[in-house]
Order: structure tokens, then C-alpha cells, then sequence
């Protein structure tokens, strides 16, 4: 079997064989152990994850801004519930996020995720409870109204125009107030050596960024996004986060993950929903640390995790 895979600890658990490529070039080749230890292969993907302090961080954590723990709420959902023709899918969801703040929302597939991003949006039903955003309601507005209102997304799986540059890619975007190409260059390097480069040619970790970036060409104060380190290597994870920290101070985020580990780093508060309930809510770092929460609700099993004894800690 012939297997072409970003997810690293997938392909090392299952792998007889590795062939690690980067930028087009065989870097390694060998047994699985073998490549965990190749420093090639270290640097190409397996990146800083395990703990590495990252600019702006303590311990590998995010710093909190105090001035979001301390402002209103922007966004608030209330009572929350719906779903799609007639499936009920979110059930008495209350949420806040507050200005400048980078808020996780973590759980296993199927429990509402997505589902809560697209009632922000008004793309499904909702039968009862709020949605405010700067106290005025979104319920019953068209999502393009709500996308005015200051609201974007970054769906799941990028949605770029394949046929398409980077640059038509972001022009296509472009709104008055949105951030200028320049900004979205020294953001994402990357893409300026790629901006004639068509979306269909480009890595996974290039599109997520061309995604990101498309949302930053139009004026927003909420940046909602949806599984953004889905498919990519842990070193490509690392260059979106970092971006991450920085776009907070241009909007508040919402961040929709089922990988804990991959965005706790960077949130300053957590939700962990099951069957679309919130069962969580607290500070990323209280979740982070707390291993039996984790084993509990996302299904993370860590070595050190002791017996919970049937109780568990809600804040």
C-alpha cells in the first residue's frame, strides 16, 4: 500500500516505511523511528510543537489580553437552539466572546461545531434563543447582511478558486477598510513569492493561508474559523498560529478545532460542546491542563492522566 498522508502521527503508527519530500526533494527515507530522529525531518514538519515557547508566550501558552477579559462581549449567543429542516442540532447554547479575543471551540465530530459557526452566520434554522452582535440581533438576517455587519468565515477545506492566483484569489475579496496587500504579505511571506501561483498548485498549509488572508481583504471585527489546521504538518500549524496571535489585534476569533493540543496554545477561553450542549467553558489553560477533562469529553488519552473517579471539573 502506497500512502500519501499530512497527518504525522497517523503515518508513523501505521507506516512500515517512510519517504519524507519537502519543497519538491527527498529529505529521508527509512523506518518510522528512524524518521522521528531525522533532524531534516524535524525541521520540514515535525516542527516546535512539544512544548516550545513560541514568540509572544509564556510556556508555550498564549498571553491573554487583559483588556478583552475585561470588555463587553461582542457576540453573545443565548438559549441557543436549531439545526437543518427540522434536525435539532444546538441545544441551549450560551457563548460570549469578547473584544480582541481568541476563543476555542472544541468537541468530537458531530456534536455542533460547525453547526454553531453557520448560526452566527444565518446559514440554519434556529428555533429559539439569541444571537447579538454588538447588542443587535442576527436572528433572521441573510448571512451577506451578517458578513457587513463585520462577520467572516474561513470554511473548512479553504474554498478557494482553483483556476485562480493567489492575487485574483485575495482581489476577489477586496472590500474598503480591509487590510492592504502589503499587510497581507508581511502577515503571510509566503504568498508573496506564490501570488501567481494558481490555488489548485499550491500545499495545503499555502491554501489555508490564502483563506485567511481572503477574509482580512474585507473590513471584520469577528473572524470565525472552521478546522483551520486540518491536513497540516505540525511546523506548517506552527506559521498559522503565530499568524493567529497577530490577527487578534485586528478581530476577535472564534476557533472551531477538534485537535485540543493544536489551538489551546493560542485561546484565551475554551467551550467544549457534546450533543450540541456546552459541557465547558473556561480559561484554554484550565482545560489544557486538566488531562482527565480531556480524556472525558474530546477523547484524549495523555500518559500522566489519572483516574477521574467519576468526577469532573466545570467552570
Amino acid at each position: 500500500m502506497f500512502l500519501v498522508e499530512h497527518d504525522i502521527d497517523r503515518v508513523l503508527a501505521i507506516s512500515d516505511r517512510i519517504t519524507v519530500l519537502h519543497n519538491g526533494s527527498l529529505i529521508a527515507d527509512g523506518a518510522p523511528a528512524d524518521i522521528t530522529r531525522d533532524p531534516a525531518v524535524i525541521a520540514a514538519y515535525l516542527g516546535k510543537r512539544d512544548g516550545a515557547r513560541r514568540p509572544g508566550t509564556t510556556s508555550g501558552r498564549s498571553v491573554p489580553t487583559p483588556a478583552a477579559a475585561a470588555s463587553a462581549p461582542i457576540l453573545r449567543l443565548s438559549d441557543l437552539s436549531g439545526g437543518y429542516t427540522g434536525s435539532r442540532i444546538l441545544n441551549g447554547v450560551n457563548l460570549e466572546v469578547r473584544e480582541g479575543e481568541v476563543v476555542a471551540i472544541l468537541g468530537r465530530n458531530g456534536v455542533g461545531k460547525t453547526t454553531m459557526l453557520r448560526a452566527i452566520l444565518g446559514s440554519c434554522d434556529i428555533n429559539s434563543g439569541d444571537i447579538r452582535l454588538d447588542g443587535q440581533s442576527l436572528i433572521g438576517m441573510p448571512s451577506h447582511e451578517v458578513n457587513r455587519k463585520g462577520v467572516s468565515i474561513v470554511p473548512e477545506g479553504r474554498r478557494l478558486f482553483p483556476n485562480l492566483t493567489v492575487a485574483e484569489n485575495l482581489r476577489l475579496a477586496v472590500r474598503p477598510g480591509g487590510a492592504p496587500l502589503e499587510e497581507i504579505f508581511a502577515l503571510f511571506p509566503r504568498l508573496r513569492e506564490r501570488r501567481d501561483a494558481k490555488a489548485q498548485n499550491l500545499s495545503g498549509g499555502e491554501r489555508q493561508m490564502v483563506a485567511i488572508a481572503r477574509v482580512l481583504m474585507a473590513p471584520s471585527r469577528l473572524i470565525l474559523l472552521d478546522e483551520p489546521f486540518e491536513g497540516l504538518a505540525p511546523a506548517v500549524i506552527d506559521d498559522i498560529t503565530a499568524a493567529i496571535s497577530k490577527l487578534r489585534e485586528r478581530a476577535s476569533l472564534v476557533i472551531v478545532e477538534h485537535d485540543a493540543s493544536a489551538i489551546l496554545d493560542v485561546a484565551d477561553r475554551a467551550y467544549v460542546l457534546v450533543n450540541g450542549s456546552v459541557v465547558f467553558e473556561g480559561p484554554a489553560a484550565t482545560l489544557a491542563a486538566d488531562h482527565a477533562l480531556q480524556a472525558k469529553y474530546l477523547g484524549i488519552a495523555h500518559e500522566e492522566t489519572e483516574p477521574t473517579h467519576g468526577r469532573v471539573r466545570k467552570l
